[in-house]
């Protein structure tokens, strides 16, 4: 049994959920954009009915969505982000 302190056991499920991370990282823009969207309806709906912890909650997600999508477009597209992302486990993962 792995002791509280072996990371042994996290960095082998974060290898396991590399192609995950690559997929999500490739496609970006299919999932950050209707994620803002909703985010940003939901947070003028919140809002509205002045429902504080809901609205932050909203605007967090949609301020994420948008940081994502801007990280995306300045990596280069598709292909040069996955190329990233696999810099940026390697560099974790050593």
């Amino acid at each position: 049994m792995a002791s509280p302190c072996d990371w042994s056991f996290f960095w082998y499920n974060i290898s396991i959920m590399t192609d995950e991370l690559y997929f999500m990282v490739r496609y970006t823009p299919f999932w950050a954009t209707p994620g803002c969207l909703i985010a940003l309806e939901l947070a003028y709906i919140f809002w509205i009915r002045k429902k504080q912890k809901q609205l932050v909650i909203s605007s967090v997600v949609s301020t994420l969505c948008v940081i994502c999508l801007g990280a995306y477009f300045i990596a280069g597209g598709p292909e040069k982000s996955v190329k990233q992302a696999k810099k940026f486990v390697r560099f974790i993962s050593d």
